[in-house]
């Protein structure tokens, strides 16, 4: 919130600095509770007046949260909140060593995979080369996290 906005927000409401600062975590720790229970409007207002909140005040609890509460959810489930970049695709081709002077007898043939992660609109390329029997492990450790996770669901 803006200084010109606190300021409208104390002189509207007929509150000092540190009684809206207080109204605002209020504010935000009862709306943070609502989203992470997926509380309606209804339940958000009863849960108010049991705790001790009068009528009005979460009835205008229950209405903020019934108009504003969709966009706060899509923007909560959109957050990143820093976890690690996602994998947005995978390229790959495999690289044949050429027979030629000074080539070696016998190169073995490499993998080189690309991907391409972050999220949507700030993404970046890997690419590494990996042998056959790399490739082989990846694989095998693809599999035991695709376990777990299937175990976890």
């Amino acid at each position: 919130m803006s200084e010109s906005e606190a300021a409208r927000a104390e002189r509207s409401l007929q509150l000092n600095a540190g009684e809206l600062e207080s109204l605002l975590a209020s504010a935000a720790h009862a709306f943070s509770r609502a989203a992470a229970q997926g509380a309606s409007s209804g339940a958000l207002a009863e849960r108010l007046a049991a705790a001790g909140a009068s009528q009005p005040l979460a009835a205008a609890f229950a209405g903020a949260w019934k108009a504003h509460s969709p966009a706060l959810l899509a923007a909560l489930r959109a957050a990143d909140f820093g976890s690690a970049d996602r994998l947005l695709g995978v390229g790959w081709r495999v690289s044949l060593p050429v027979a030629g002077e000074g080539a070696g007898e016998g190169a073995a043939p490499v993998a080189v995979l690309e991907l391409r992660v972050g999220s949507e609109g700030a993404e970046r390329r890997l690419a590494f080369e990996c042998s056959h029997e790399q490739l082989g492990a990846l694989f095998d450790d693809l599999e035991r996290i695709n376990a777990q996770l299937d175990a976890l669901g």
